[in-house]
């Protein structure tokens, strides 16, 4: 397609800076959309032909900072735009090195943290837990290094993933339990996420699921027809 250059990609980040630069979010708010969601189809693009281009004029330029400034906005649709894009990237994008980009920025953790998105109405809460699961879809051996806060001690997946944990959506719960079994089994080889579920706050979230199992097991046996209580 002769529109998909890098020309026009580049126009895309000048826009993009324009808008941060002026700040007025709620005036641009579609044309903001618009820009995220034409990016993360043109990285999207790039990585399925195999091309490259766009991503590497993605890091020149430093993209990232330009969705720091905009995620920093408080304006939910531009915040949910950029989760449902970035939630559509991680899971699309296979090149290692490009996740590896992805990740190493601390954009990543400044959208898991953003309290804007994690205490919105429950509609854009799907969204965010969307974008959580999307993420540990892409944590393994290698890439768990690159979600550790080490100034903090923390990991921001885990720590925001588990403040949901008693949710009322049986599904959310469901994302929950599965971030948390995958780190779980990811602690075995990386010592610092041993250390941090280890010790409070995580070690209380080990109570809840053994509490959780036991009421499971009491009204499987009650269902069944045996009563011991």
């Amino acid at each position: 397609n002769a529109d998909i250059n890098i020309q026009n990609f580049t126009s895309l980040y000048n826009c993009l800076k324009e808008i941060n630069l002026k700040e007025k979010y709620k005036k641009y708010k579609d044309d903001l959309k618009d820009i995220i969601q034409l990016i993360i189809d043109y990285l999207i693009y790039g990585d399925t032909k195999g091309d490259q281009s766009f991503f590497e004029t993605f890091c020149e330029l430093d993209f990232m900072s330009e969705f720091i400034k905009a995620s920093k906005c408080k304006h939910t649709e531009i915040l949910l735009q950029i989760i449902k894009s970035m939630s559509a990237l991680i899971l699309t994008i296979n090149n290692k090195r490009s996740l590896f980009y992805i990740f190493s920025k601390n954009f990543i953790n400044k959208l898991i943290t953003n309290d804007e998105i994690r205490n919105s109405n429950e509609d854009f809460l799907s969204f965010y837990v969307n974008f959580l699961k999307s993420l540990s879809m892409k944590i393994d051996s290698t890439t768990i290094q690159l979600f550790y806060q080490k100034d903090k001690e923390s990991f921001p997946l885990l720590e925001n993933t588990m403040k949901l944990y008693n949710n009322d959506d049986s599904m959310i719960r469901n994302v929950v339990k599965n971030i948390f079994l995958k780190f779980a089994k990811l602690s075995q080889e990386y010592a610092p996420l041993k250390n941090y579920m280890m010790n409070l706050p995580m070690l209380k979230y080990f109570c809840y699921f053994a509490c959780r199992l036991t009421d499971m097991t009491m009204q499987l046996n009650y269902l069944a027809g045996y009563n011991f209580f």
